[in-house]
Formats: structure tokens, C-alpha cells, sequence
């Protein structure tokens, strides 16, 4: 598998062949001995050869070519579909301190009401007791 610099060198040679500038850097070494590219001398018209040196790319080097953008496309897509779960389980996560907010608001309300509730009946217990009293007594028996 190609480096990313590999890659952009290699990338170099594919829309046709280059003049070789004598530069024979390590990512360059690595291109030759995997015969990724080769030099050549080009033929004159006149059956001579020129005296320049070119580059030109090979079929395995439009090979690993294809295989990098591949793999490149893959990663793309899985950090793509990393990226959107996440999202979604950033969404939902949200969702659910809403929800959490409301029914924590609901029972704070429902707490104090009958906390209310609770402390009136307390406060008025002797009045409760003798409406019941009065209430049960006006009642006929059977």
C-alpha cells in the first residue's frame, strides 16, 4: 500500500510521461524498485534515441494507483458513517436530557402540590376532623 506521498508522486506520471530530473529522491527509489514507474529514452523519428530521459508509469502503478483511491474512498465512507452515528447519538442524547428535563419538571410540580397539600392538612387537621365528624353524623344509618 502506497503513503500518501507516494501517492502523490505516482499521481504525477498518469496524465502522461514526465521528464526525469535527475532527482532521485527515496519516495522516488521506492516507485523504481516497486516498477511503479520506469525511465525510458524516447526514439526520435529518425530512429535515434533522444538524450533526454522520461518517466512513464506502469500497469502495476496504475494498479496501486486504483487500490490507494479505493482504500482512500473506503476510509472516506467509514468516517462518513462514524461521523453520522455519532451525530444521531449526539441527537439522541439531547433527546433524552429533554425528556429527562420535562419529567423532572413535572415532578417537582407534583412534589410541591402535594407537599402543599400535606402542610394545609396539617395546619387544619381539628377543622378536617370535625367536618368529617359533622359529615358522618348527618348520614342515616341503615
Amino acid at each position: 500500500m502506497l503513503t500518501e506521498e507516494q501517492y502523490k508522486e505516482l499521481v504525477r506520471y498518469r496524465s502522461g510521461d514526465i521528464l526525469d530530473d535527475g532527482v532521485l529522491t527515496e519516495t522516488k527509489r521506492f516507485l523504481y524498485r516497486k516498477k511503479y514507474i520506469i525511465r525510458y529514452q524516447p526514439m526520435r523519428s529518425d530512429g535515434s534515441y533522444s538524450i533526454s530521459v522520461m518517466c512513464a508509469i506502469t500497469e502495476p502503478g496504475r494498479e496501486a494507483l486504483a487500490e490507494f483511491e479505493e482504500y482512500t474512498e473506503q476510509e472516506r465512507n467509514n468516517r462518513t458513517r462514524e461521523e453520522a452515528k455519532q451525530e444521531i447519538q449526539r441527537l439522541q442524547v439531547a433527546a433524552d436530557r429533554r425528556k429527562q428535563f420535562k419529567r423532572d419538571i413535572v415532578v417537582a410540580i407534583i412534589g410541591s402540590a402535594v407537599g402543599g397539600l400535606i402542610v394545609l392538612a396539617v395546619q387544619n387537621w381539628p377543622s378536617i376532623v370535625s367536618f368529617f365528624a359533622i359529615l358522618f353524623q348527618k348520614i342515616p344509618s341503615p
